[in-house]
């Protein structure tokens, strides 16, 4: 196993990873953790234009920044987006109920 493929298991295996997808710089993915369909291509495909477009916004803002880490959350849901110049890994996980005292 790949040190890659390692590292792709041990997030996987965290409680609460639905899905694990890593898009290359044209938005095609190169591995996922979930079957390809049209579903599974509208995701990625939408994703990677939010990445850009969130990229965009920090550059706008100060030309001299990049985007480094995003994190969006729905009622369900929370995605997880770390982009690169060659790539853009992306983790869905169920939203952890926060306790309080």
């Amino acid at each position: 196993m790949t040190d890659a493929e390692e590292i792709m298991k041990r997030i996987v295996d965290h409680k609460g990873v639905t899905q694990l997808m890593v898009i290359n710089k044209n938005g095609h993915p190169l591995n996922m953790t979930l079957e390809m369909n049209e579903a599974s291509e509208s995701q990625v495909k939408h994703i990677h234009e939010f990445a850009i477009a969130a990229r965009r916004v920090v550059r706008d803002i100060d030309p001299t920044d990049n985007l480094v880490f995003l994190r969006t959350s729905s009622d369900n849901f929370e995605i997880l987006i770390s982009p690169d110049e060659e790539f853009t890994v992306v983790v869905v996980q169920e939203k952890m109920e926060k306790t309080t005292k």
